[in-house]
């Protein structure tokens, strides 16, 4: 474990970082700036001569060029099946690298503790019509099965961040969803192929891992749990609403089960 008076640098502005924020290390503030400029779609201007184009939309493409050229009934198709698995393994990769199997850290610093479900299982509307026993009994199997099938792994491996990107981008790429074109598997199995290549050249170039086969295997394998814990993770929420055990925001709840 990082020891605790060890900080991280900010990817972005270089001063102390605060963590993990969408993805990258980076202080409150660039990670406030970024969530703000996305939400209120805002538009920046170069203080220059004026000769920069400085937009959300061409950051994402120049990194996602491929996705962002797709149709946007692709794009779409992608992306709905791609939030919820990125969320539980965006989650589990956090508690990995904070050393918290006990917790399910968030990508917004707050986190579930898994040994005090009744904390998050929260109606702010009526009274929680149940207790702390009947939570555990409810919600801890798949809190358990998430541990067990994500989080315990990752730390087994010691999956660092750039395995982790390896994930999303193939979790990204599901070339096996329906209604793809043609044209989208293409431009995604050109994309995972790369990407395999550049994992199995950084494991025994950079980790110098004798077997990176083995590696790339074992790390692979994390992609059917986070699809695992992203059914049970729906089946949950579900739940919830039902016997209204928690009041997720409507916004949660429809991007949790992909309805956008």
């Amino acid at each position: 474990m990082r020891n605790q008076k060890e900080k991280n640098t900010c990817s972005i502005c270089l001063e102390p970082g605060d963590g993990f924020h969408f993805g990258a290390q980076a202080c409150k503030a660039c990670a406030a700036f970024f969530r703000r400029s996305v939400a209120l779609k805002k538009t920046y201007q170069c203080r220059g001569d004026g000769y920069c184009d400085i937009t959300i939309t061409d950051w994402i493409s120049w990194c996602f060029e491929d996705f962002v050229n797709l149709e946007l009934l692709q794009k779409n198709i992608l992306f709905r099946h791609f939030y919820t698995p990125f969320y539980m393994m965006e989650g589990a990769f956090l508690s990995h690298i904070h050393n918290r199997s006990d917790a399910v850290v968030l990508p917004s610093g707050d986190y579930i503790d898994m040994n005090r479900l009744e904390t998050f299982y929260k109606n702010l509307e009526d009274a929680q019509p149940l207790s702390k026993e009947q939570i555990d009994d409810i919600f801890k199997p798949s809190y358990d099965m998430h541990r067990k099938c994500l989080i315990l792994p990752m730390m087994s491996e010691k999956l660092d961040l750039f395995e982790f990107f390896a994930l999303t981008t193939l979790l990204l790429w599901d070339t096996g969803l329906e209604n793809l074109t043609d044209q989208t598997i293409e431009i995604g199995k050109k994309n995972k192929d790369q990407v395999m290549k550049e994992l199995a050249f950084y494991m025994k170039t950079v980790k110098s891992i004798e077997e990176p086969a083995v590696r790339v295997g074992s790390i692979v394998n994390l992609l059917p749990a986070a699809h695992k814990s992203t059914r049970r993770i729906q089946d949950d929420l579900e739940m919830t609403q039902v016997f209204k055990i928690y009041t997720p925001s409507q916004e949660f709840y429809n991007m949790v089960n992909g309805n956008f």
